[in-house]
């Protein structure tokens, strides 16, 4: 019996685990900062930085989230040279 309700917890846990990971995700994607999102039948797509919200590993993600920042700061750098 206790067998069965250690299971049944840890598939509880799993579950809210799975629930709030979604959440988070589907925030990420509704607010950071891209226009072009793509959000049928329950997807979380940019094409703009071709990110897979649903999908995609947190590594992916946060690479390309440093890269575009990175970028995004060199084209500011480059900005400030032209206009002096």
């Amino acid at each position: 019996m206790k067998d069965i309700e250690a299971f049944l917890k840890i598939t509880e846990l799993t579950n809210k685990l799975k629930a709030d990971n979604l959440k988070l995700r589907k925030l990420l994607w509704l607010t950071h900062g891209c226009k072009q999102l793509y959000g049928d039948d329950g997807e979380m797509q940019c094409s703009s930085c071709s990110l897979d919200f649903k999908r995609d590993s947190v590594k992916k993600t946060e690479s390309v989230f440093n890269n575009n920042a990175y970028a995004a700061l060199i084209e500011a750098m480059e900005r400030t040279k032209g206009g002096k």
